[in-house]
């Protein structure tokens, strides 16, 4: 499994199938769309915020952010409806105060859970698009190719504990580079390394990025059944 390899070369290469993965999943019905919605996460949303004397989400924004996130993974229609409900002034007034505990994840996302239809993992979008260096998004695909973190069950706890072996890997990586200049690994860009290196592998675009890497079914999404008990 690629958490495990040292070889950096892996993970650059999972990392530079990620345009690929997107670009191949936009043309399926679900996922449609989703490069050019990826393309306002990772680019534009970041500029919002920073261009803020104090960073926070607008409520369109958080709205964007759901569509991103619920095209991009599991669609649970009901999440939308949900996320509508928050008030402009609650959406901005939250995120600040949110993004503004920061490095401190934990009370981050406690602030931002207290968001309608906000739960652990859209928590975990809105800060990595404010600080990609310290909240990797929840993925998935990411989580559970992460070891010892146990079933997914997006909370508070799991998502921590998962944070910091990500932030852990980064760390690991940047220590292999061969260059001190060269491109710093985040903890968001790990994770998304092990979300595209996942798809890479079930779309068959880059095959055996390193040996034993094709992924088993315990590795498929959660049922919607066991993730309607709490907002991801």
């Amino acid at each position: 499994e690629l958490f495990h390899s040292t070889d950096i070369s892996n993970w650059q290469k999972a990392y530079s199938c990620y345009a690929d993965v997107l670009r191949a999943l936009s043309k399926e019905g679900k996922t449609f769309g989703l490069y050019e919605l990826d393309e306002w996460f990772q680019k534009s949303l970041p500029l919002n915020l920073k261009s803020r004397p104090e960073p926070c989400l607008t409520r369109e924004e958080l709205l964007k952010l759901m569509q991103w996130k619920l095209t991009r993974g599991t669609f649970r229609p009901r999440l939308t409806e949900l996320v509508q409900q928050n008030s402009s002034d609650e959406v901005e007034s939250i995120s600040k105060s949110a993004i503004a505990a920061l490095p401190n994840l934990e009370n981050a996302i406690k602030t931002l859970t207290q968001l309608k239809a906000v739960g652990p993992a859209t928590a975990s979008a809105i800060l990595c698009a404010a600080a990609p260096h310290v909240a990797p998004f929840m993925a998935d695909e990411a989580v559970l190719a992460v070891p010892d973190l146990g079933k997914l069950d997006y909370s508070l706890k799991q998502y921590l504990k998962y944070a910091q072996k990500i932030r852990e890997k980064a760390a690991e990586l940047n220590a292999l580079q061969d260059r001190p200049d060269e491109d710093q690994w985040s903890a968001h860009k790990v994770e998304i390394s092990l979300w595209a290196f996942h798809y890479c592998n079930k779309l068959k675009l880059v095959p055996n990025l390193t040996e034993g890497s094709s992924h088993s079914d315990k590795h498929a999404p959660p049922s919607r059944k066991r993730a309607r008990h709490v907002s991801p």
